[in-house]
């Protein structure tokens, strides 16, 4: 706590007024005026000592929401990193299986897509060979549309 100014006391002051007066110590105006001062004293005490302790209050209120502030901030940068640090090895592993995923697969007719190997399991190639239907040359080589099914698709009937 800060040392309060010396100011003197307006009780103090109102006695020695009322003494170079001439007032006797017991007069009824005397007492009256020492009393008031004396209550205003106390009063300015108080509202002094409530300001001091409404500064510490808000001094107190303050370096609590600064504290709260600071945990709070650590708490969401530790849980930044543990995201951080589950995610990034989470996207790798994704990157990873998507860049393996689209690999070429090597096959005995050499490497192909995983969309063109599924093609061509789910088609009989011989019959669909046989089912080739000519076309006019292009370019001077000629060539035939032959039928191939997507996987799952199955073919029409015949």
């Amino acid at each position: 706590m800060e040392p309060q100014p010396n100011r003197s006391s307006l009780a103090a002051e109102v006695e020695q007024a009322c003494a170079r007066m001439g007032m006797e110590p017991e007069e009824p105006l005397r007492l009256l005026l020492t009393s008031s001062a004396r209550a205003q004293d106390r009063l300015r005490e108080e509202m002094d000592r409530i300001g001091q302790e409404a500064a510490r209050q808000a001094a107190n209120a303050a370096v609590r929401e600064v504290r709260d502030g600071l945990r709070r901030a650590a708490l969401e940068l530790s849980l930044t990193r543990k995201v951080l640090y589950g995610a990034v090895p989470l996207l790798a592993l994704l990157v990873g299986f998507a860049a393996g995923w689209n690999m070429p697969v090597e096959t005995d007719l050499g490497p192909m897509s995983r969309s063109t190997v599924a093609v061509l399991r789910a088609n009989d190639l011989e019959a669909a060979y046989q089912a080739c239907i000519d076309q006019p040359p292009q370019q001077g080589r000629a060539w035939c549309q032959m039928p191939l099914w997507q996987p799952g698709q199955e073919p029409p009937a015949r």
